[in-house]
């Protein structure tokens, strides 16, 4: 059974770090595993104080320590960290762009199924490992990339192992993709210009970020659903 982490932050508006001025800090920390038909996510929750002591703002010092002492999975390829706005605040972090093993978890969980792939290539996207995956079991594949060229041995693999030609377009209009069939679009944060007009209905896009535009494009789309890791989490804890 393959299992992913997810681990959430949220700050606890009432919560202080300490109940006495010189005690030891308090840590809430929830634990659950959810299991799926092949799949689990364990799920970590991690209540922020929102002051150090009674209605005490933190000091800088005082947060670092605290910060120190939380004990969760470290962040990493099967570990994923999430935060609401104050808990980004609180730690001084955002969240990083899911990993190749995350965003394969994440679209077996959701059994996302399509007949054409399209990829709007990201720096922090693991392109070539997302074709080798989904090579076999798709009828077209195109890529989305400002450099053309960078994709053109990879273009020669595919052609020589699998017989597959590989679509390669700086912009989404122009690649060719079919008008029949699912479509699936798996994106990070550069949306190279697409618009939601350009989106065949009927699409599934997957993004690796939360904080991109991907999901406003999707909801000005037609009969268009998103997926990132907070859809996972929405469903985890329905």
């Amino acid at each position: 059974m393959e299992e992913m982490t997810v681990v959430r932050f949220i700050t606890d508006k009432d919560g202080c770090g300490r109940r006495k001025r010189r005690g030891s800090w308090q840590y809430r920390i929830e634990n659950r595993k959810i299991s799926g038909r092949d799949d689990a996510v364990c799920l970590f929750t991690v209540y922020l104080p929102a002051y150090s002591y009674k209605k005490k703002p933190w000091k800088e010092k005082d947060k670092i320590a605290y910060i120190q002492g939380i004990e969760v999975p470290p962040e990493g390829r099967n570990v994923c960290y999430l935060y609401d706005e104050e808990a980004r605040a609180f730690l001084g972090r955002r969240e990083e762009p899911l990993s190749l093993e995350g965003l394969l978890f994440l679209m077996r969980w959701q059994q996302i199924t399509f007949d054409a792939l399209i990829v709007l290539q990201d720096r922090e996207l693991e392109t070539e490992a997302i074709l080798a995956e989904y090579v076999r079991d798709t009828r077209y594949i195109g890529v989305v990339s400002e450099g053309e060229e960078a994709f053109f041995e990879t273009k020669e693999v595919l052609l020589e192992e699998y017989g597959f030609l590989l679509d390669v377009a700086a912009e989404f209009a122009k690649l060719h993709v079919p008008a029949k069939g699912k479509t699936l679009v798996i994106a990070g944060a550069e949306l190279y210009g697409t618009t939601p007009l350009q989106l065949p209905s009927g699409t599934t896009l997957v993004s690796t970020v939360v904080s991109g535009e991907a999901k406003r494009l999707c909801a000005r789309a037609k009969e268009v659903r998103y997926f990132d890791v907070k859809s996972l989490l929405r469903d985890i804890t329905a």
